[in-house]
C-alpha cells in the first residue's frame, strides 16, 4: 500500500511512542484546569466545530490519504497563523512565542517524514505551467506562499484578541485529538504520515486556549457573548475549506468508503451527535451543489408516474367492473 513499508513501520512505531504524551490528558474536551469556563464560548459554538471536525480535508489528515502538495500549503500558512496567534495575545504566552520560533525546523520534519514515507507532488505525465515540472500548476515549488484564506484568519485573529486565538487554539487543538484518538482503532488500515501534525497540535493547542480563556474571565468586564471566537472559528473553517476547494476534495464522502466510514464510527463514539451533524452539514453541501434539488426533482418525477399508474390502474378495474355488468 505505502511505497517503503520499513519506513512506514518505522514512522507507525515513533507515533505510537508519542501516543503516550496525548492519552494521559483522555480526551481534549475533558481536559480541565481549575476552571470549567474555559469551555463556554467552546460550547455555543459546538455545531460548528463539529463542522470542522466532520472535513474531508481533517479525515484525509487523519487517515494518511491527503495530497504532499496540500499539506505542504498548510504547513507554509501554518508559520502565519501562529504570527497572528502570538500578536493577538500581545506576546503573553511563552508557549506559543516558543512554537513560532521552532516552526521552520518543524515543518521540515513533517514534510521530510513525509517524502520518506512515499508522499510526492510529482505526476508522471503532468507538465506545470510555471515551471514545466512534472507536478500540477498548484504544488509549483516555484510559486509558494501564504494563501489569502490564511491572511484573513490571521488578520481576524488579531483584530479580536484573546477570544480569536482562544477560538483557533481550542477549536482546532480538540479537532485534532479527537481525529486521533479515532485513528487508535484502525492502525492496521491508516496511513500514520500526518500523525504528528494531529498530536502537536492536539498537546499544545488546547492547553494554550486555556490559557487565553483564563485572561479573558480574568477581565475586569469578562465578555460573554464570544462574538469574536464565533467569528474566528468560522474563519479557521473557511481556511480548511478553501484548501480543499483548492486540492479538489470538496466531495461528500462516499458511503462505500471503508475506511473514512470507520473512521466517522470512531468520531460518533468520541462525539455524540456527531453524525447528526455530519448529516444536516452533508444536506447543506448537497443544497449548494445543486443535488437536493436534483434529488427532490428525481422524488417528484417518480411519485407523479406512480399516481398516474394508480390512476390508470383503477380506471382499468372500473371498466372491466362495468364490461362484466
Amino acid at each position: 500500500m505505502y511505497n517503503d513499508m520499513s519506513f512506514f513501520s518505522k514512522l507507525q512505531f515513533s507515533t505510537f511512542i508519542l501516543i503516550g504524551s496525548i492519552l494521559g490528558q483522555c480526551h481534549a474536551l475533558s481536559i480541565t484546569n481549575n476552571n470549567p469556563n474555559n469551555l463556554h464560548f467552546f460550547n455555543q459554538n459546538k455545531a460548528d466545530y463539529l463542522n470542522l471536525l466532520n472535513h474531508a480535508l481533517q479525515l484525509r489528515i487523519a487517515t494518511g490519504e491527503l495530497n504532499y502538495g496540500a499539506f505542504q500549503r498548510l504547513v507554509i500558512d501554518r508559520k502565519a497563523i501562529l504570527e497572528g496567534l502570538v500578536i493577538a495575545t500581545n506576546h503573553n504566552l511563552p508557549q506559543l512565542q516558543d512554537e513560532l520560533a521552532s516552526h521552520d525546523n518543524l515543518s521540515n520534519h513533517w514534510l521530510d517524514t513525509a517524502e520518506k514515507a512515499g508522499k510526492t507532488i510529482i505526476q508522471p505525465g503532468i507538465e506545470c505551467y510555471n515551471c514545466g515540472g512534472p507536478h500540477l500548476n498548484i504544488d509549483c515549488p516555484e510559486d509558494v506562499g501564504v494563501s489569502s484564506s490564511a491572511q484573513a484568519l490571521k488578520s481576524l485573529i488579531i483584530l479580536h484578541g484573546l477570544e480569536g486565538a482562544a477560538a483557533v487554539l481550542q477549536c482546532y487543538g480538540c479537532a485534532c485529538e479527537t481525529l486521533f484518538q479515532a485513528t487508535q482503532q484502525h492502525t492496521h488500515k491508516i496511513n500514520p504520515v500526518y500523525h504528528e501534525w494531529l498530536i502537536t497540535h492536539a498537546t499544545s493547542w488546547v492547553p494554550l486556549s486555556h490559557q487565553c480563556m483564563d485572561q479573558i474571565l480574568a477581565a475586569p468586564t469578562p465578555t460573554t457573548v464570544g462574538e469574536g471566537y464565533t467569528a474566528c472559528l468560522s474563519m479557521l473553517y473557511n481556511w480548511i475549506d478553501s484548501e480543499a476547494a483548492t486540492t479538489g476534495i470538496r466531495a461528500d464522502i462516499l458511503d462505500d468508503d471503508s475506511l473514512l466510514s470507520s473512521l466517522l464510527e470512531e468520531l460518533e463514539v468520541l462525539e455524540p451527535g456527531y453524525t447528526a451533524q455530519r448529516d444536516r452539514h452533508a444536506s447543506f453541501v448537497a443544497d449548494l451543489t445543486g443535488k437536493a434539488t436534483l434529488h427532490k426533482k428525481e422524488k417528484e418525477a417518480v411519485s407523479k408516474v406512480d399516481k398516474a399508474a394508480a390512476y390508470l390502474a383503477a380506471k382499468k378495474n372500473k371498466k372491466s367492473g362495468n364490461d362484466k355488468l
